[in-house]
């Protein structure tokens, strides 16, 4: 059981720089003991150790621990995957008149704090006389439209609605932290004449969110999570500190990760057998990760 997992986030381009001096931004160079470049025809044996450079936007040099042969006990690799929004579908009913209908949305990525419910918009309309499902379901598109608060935006046609969660901007906060996208429920009722809620309606979930791998905001907080082991330890103060970040705002990035065992890096106490609680986290510019996959792969399975 890993208790305090320990990572390392060294984002690069895919470029493998010549010399460390030679080295420009968003390269990597991975060195042997001996100081000279590591290749994809040496010889790894388990008493090996190597260490990953990579120079940061700033100009910086970065790296990892030195990482022995027969420490490493996996990597995986996922190439980038774009982030899919949720979709509901709500199809109306056929309203009667002088009752009143509504539609609940609740952000479920909002967090509950104690007696503090997640963020919930409610849009109730009531059926005046002639209503039909489709004018019904245009009063809530408007509604839900005009919400500025709203975690969704309206679209369809006739008595169906498609709700779809607005995604959220790469905008920084004051804090420097990035927000993930929304996930919501969707309820819809028809208050009858006893004044409850009763279900009216069909709701669908036609597509389920996925955060997708490696966008810039999940890469930038990956680097955030870490800054503890490299002395940033207080987020709190103003201005706030802000570590040294590899990742470059805008860039998608595949993803390879390297786990291996160093139980000095860890600072929590431990007993016994505690596997892999070091991570090497190397995102590379989406499309550009094959050498370097190739390379760290070729380490790990030597």
């Amino acid at each position: 059981m890993v208790t305090n997992r320990v990572f390392r986030v060294l984002a690069n381009n895919g470029v493998e720089a010549t010399t460390i001096a030679a080295s420009t931004a968003g390269q990597y160079v991975i060195l042997k003991e001996d100081g000279t470049k590591l290749l994809i025809g040496d010889t790894i044996t388990d008493e090996d150790y190597f260490t990953v450079f990579v120079k940061a936007p700033n100009g910086e040099l970065v790296y990892s621990s030195r990482i022995r042969g027969k420490d490493i006990k996996k990597v995986n690799s996922e190439l980038f995957r774009a982030r899919v929004e949720q979709v509901v579908t709500y199809t109306v009913g056929t309203p009667i008149e002088g009752l009143e209908y509504a539609i609940a949305i609740i952000d479920t990525s909002d967090k509950e704090i104690l007696v503090n419910r997640q963020n919930k918009r409610s849009y109730n309309v009531p059926a005046v006389a002639g209503e039909t499902a489709i004018t019904l379901a245009t009063k809530f598109r408007t509604r839900i439209n005009s919400d500025i608060a709203a975690v969704v935006t309206a679209t369809g046609t006739g008595a169906v609605i498609i709700l779809t969660a607005k995604p959220i901007a790469a905008v920084v906060d004051l804090i420097g932290e990035y927000h993930s996208q929304y996930s919501f429920e969707v309820f819809a009722s028809q208050v009858n004449a006893a004044g409850y809620y009763v279900a009216f309606g069909t709701v669908v979930n036609t597509t389920i969110p996925d955060p997708g791998s490696g966008n810039f905001t999940q890469i930038r907080t990956l680097e955030q999570y870490g800054q503890g082991y490299h002395g940033i330890t207080n987020r709190t103060k103003w201005p706030v500190e802000q570590g040294l970040y590899t990742s470059v705002f805008g860039t998608n990035y595949d993803v390879i990760v390297l786990e291996y065992d160093r139980k000095y890096d860890s600072n929590s106490a431990t007993f016994g057998t505690v596997e892999s609680p070091v991570s090497l986290i190397l995102p590379v510019t989406a499309g550009a990760s094959a050498a370097l996959f190739a390379l760290i792969n070729k380490i790990a399975n030597a």
